[in-house]
């Protein structure tokens, strides 16, 4: 029952995302119109269409990890952590979704204290949440927390009220504007051996979406070289792309080379 839910929810999202994508991938702005309907789908397609009147953030950072480069930096902080990637993930996997005013460090956090968890509304996202932003600590409610700490700061926006809505919506956008197809159309894949740099890893983005992502980096063991950690998509309220504005964590040095590092699974 499990893995035909995961289909059907599944290949639907990839089919409507799948006839917008070369859009999306080749021009500034594309709008679709909003549905009536609340289905997986049609909600992660009702991208843009409100607007708001909080002035409390202005734009969207959409976070992926490289998640090998993720569970490298956990076990860095803390050793005896349990960080694995599951057999089945080969791509960036979301970090979230966060609101953001561009004075704040990290974007807002914790707004609501009032509106709790609940799972119960994302039933029919559990398999294709599970696929694409799968927590990697054991025992850690990476969902939980980024609905508590970044889902309830979006409340203002219609498209994003209600776990449902935020959580659908990040899948879409994730399913979008995909990184790990980006990088690889450019021939910038994960390997042990070979390096890119900086300006490469930017430009096969930017060559897609034509805006300016953030490119976040770690440490490696070896000085000679960083390790690709994360990449950051920036969107106004209207859920359009907009340029990402200088970041101040993570930092690459541009003048390094970056490594991408195989993931490695479970045996």
């Amino acid at each position: 029952m499990y893995i035909l839910m995961y289909i059907l929810v599944y290949v639907s999202v990839i089919l409507i995302i799948g006839v917008c994508s070369d859009g999306f991938d080749n021009h500034r702005h594309v709008r679709h119109p909003a549905s009536n309907s609340l289905s997986p789908s049609d909600v992660i397609l009702e991208l843009g269409q409100h607007s708001i009147q909080s002035e409390q953030w202005n734009y969207l950072r959409l976070a992926r990890y490289w998640p090998q480069s993720f569970c490298l930096q956990a076990r860095m902080h803390v050793p005896t952590i349990s960080c694995t990637v599951p057999d089945f993930v080969h791509d960036f996997t979301v970090h979230g979704l966060w609101p953001t005013l561009n004075t704040t460090f990290g974007g807002l956090s914790f707004c609501n204290n009032s509106w709790p968890f609940n799972t119960s509304t994302l039933q029919s996202l559990v398999p294709l949440m599970t696929k694409l932003w799968p927590p990697l600590w054991n025992n850690y409610s990476l969902w939980g927390h980024e609905w508590s700490k970044h889902g309830t700061c979006a409340l203002d926006l219609p498209a994003l009220h209600g776990e449902y809505r935020f959580f659908a919506h990040t899948l879409g956008l994730h399913l979008r504007y995909n990184i790990t197809r980006y990088l690889s159309q450019s021939n910038i894949r994960p390997s042990e051996t070979q390096m890119f740099s900086y300006s490469s890893l930017v430009g096969a983005i930017w060559n897609r979406i034509y805006f300016i992502p953030w490119v976040q980096c770690i440490p490696s063991k070896s000085p000679r070289y960083q390790l690709l950690f994360q990449v950051v998509l920036c969107f106004d309220k209207q859920l359009q792309l907009i340029d990402c504005e200088s970041v101040t964590y993570f930092i690459c040095d541009p003048d390094q080379p970056i490594q991408i590092p195989p993931i490695n699974h479970p045996d």
